[in-house]
């Protein structure tokens, strides 16, 4: 689920005898809170005191207050005073305002706090007697992700990341604001709009400069394209379970796992099940770039094999690194400029 948040109001009360410090150093009148929110389901968005005070004939100064918020560790984060004369025996209220959040935003704001009251003269005879401390929360559902396997990022900052057993894209952006970016959570195959669009445990992610992502949809052995409008459409794979090559949605995929997208639009893809790794040109057409169909782990160029590859990167150099899974390898496959007669190269890393 993406999150929800409702307020309750949630009372506790401290209350101590003695004189109130005129040193901010030394405060024996104060009121400590660690670990507010607890598990972080409960967040705090207001904290408001009340305070009684006796002043023992020293004159109506002396009941000048101030309360500073500060953190668990004592620093300063923002103070309240009551820099006014008040008449003796007086009742002091102030509030601060916790809610540093929105809707969609969970953190908590401090770990913990105290509350420092002191008078600001010495010789001071006033005296708190009683202090009582009412925080209101916000309960907050959290967000919370079913078997997340693959994740990208874009040139915003944002994160997108493949919930395989949810069946969505999840989005988390630049300020932690969890949304659904595509898929209903139904399995399925649909393509068209984000929102009714399904999937069928998407596993690896990959994004290119122009904000589209790539979908290996596993459970349907499909490629699947999510522009920058939301709109899903299937970039190649016919959906059954089969390595053959061939333009668009003729060519076939077992099991594709992990998927990574070059600056030429080129896409590759880790077959599982097919033991190969496969090519999606900027056309569409599909073709092997490496392995035979067989579960091995030979070093021969493109007739090289593996055995269930699952995982894929790129780095700047075209060079793609292979996670062999069942042959507990990570290899390295040296790729050609397009049109090239340099033969592709293979070799594992040590």
């Amino acid at each position: 689920n993406d999150g929800s948040m409702e307020s309750h109001e949630e009372v506790e009360q401290y209350s101590f005898s003695g004189s109130v410090s005129t040193t901010y150093d030394s405060y024996p009148s104060s009121y400590s809170k660690t670990n507010i929110g607890g598990s972080g389901s409960k967040l705090p968005t207001k904290l408001e005191i009340w305070a009684d005070v006796a002043d023992q004939g020293w004159g109506s100064y002396c009941t000048w207050f101030y309360v500073y918020l500060t953190d668990s560790s004592g620093a300063n984060i923002t103070y309240k005073s009551w820099a006014a004369p008040r008449p003796r025996n007086t009742n002091l209220y102030t509030q601060f305002d916790l809610s540093q959040f929105d809707n969609e935003s969970w953190y908590r704001p401090y770990a913990g706090f105290k509350v420092r009251m002191y008078a600001p003269y010495s010789g001071c005879a006033a005296y708190l007697y009683s202090m009582t401390v009412k925080l209101t929360y916000n309960e907050v559902n959290l967000p919370s992700f079913n078997t997340p396997t693959g994740m990208t990022g874009d040139i915003y900052g944002n994160l997108y990341i493949s919930g395989y057993g949810s069946h969505k894209i999840r989005k988390i952006d630049s300020e932690g604001h969890v949304t659904t970016y595509a898929g209903s959570g139904t399995a399925g195959s649909t393509n068209g709009a984000s929102t009714t669009a399904r999937f069928n445990s998407p596993y690896g992610l990959a994004s290119d400069s122009s904000g589209n992502i790539y979908v290996a949809d596993s459970g349907n052995n499909l490629i699947r394209k999510i522009d920058s409008n939301g709109t899903v459409t299937t970039l190649a794979g016919s959906g059954s379970a089969a390595s053959t090559d061939g333009q668009g949605t003729s060519a076939s995929f077992n099991r594709p796992l992990g998927i990574a997208v070059d600056n030429s639009g080129n896409v590759y893809v880790v077959d599982n099940q097919g033991h190969k790794i496969r090519r999606i040109d900027s056309s569409g057409y599909v073709t092997t770039l490496a392995g035979t169909g067989s579960a091995g782990s030979s070093n021969q160029g493109a007739s090289s094999t593996f055995n269930s590859p699952s995982g894929l990167a790129l780095d700047s150099s075209n060079n793609l690194y292979v996670a062999d899974l069942h042959n507990h390898l990570i290899r390295k496959i040296s790729i050609p400029p397009e049109h090239s007669e340099v033969a592709l190269t293979l070799y594992n890393l040590d």
